[in-house]
């Protein structure tokens, strides 16, 4: 299962989840998220296989310092359980 959630002022605005067919290990795939339109969408190998199913509010004024991929600027929460190249 691929998955993907936006917040907002800490609450969940959208989220999208794929999960419709099985990825085969030992295989590599280029997986991509993207934000337009206010929607998410999930991209495998360059092709779409879903986006969320409403729209997502956006922050639209945000300033870190920090940014992660795999990993949440919040200690409380969990790391990525994957290899990213």
């Amino acid at each position: 299962v691929i998955y993907a959630e936006v917040f907002y002022n800490n609450t969940p605005t959208c989220k999208v989840v794929f999960n419709w067919r099985k990825l085969q290990l030992n295989i590599w795939y280029h997986i991509g998220f993207v934000l337009n339109n206010n929607k998410i969408s999930i991209l495998i190998n360059g092709l779409f296989a879903v986006d969320s199913s409403n729209d997502c509010m956006l922050k639209t004024n945000i300033s870190r310092l920090f940014n992660y991929i795999g990993k949440s600027a919040w200690k409380e929460d969990g790391e990525t359980n994957a290899h990213i190249d």
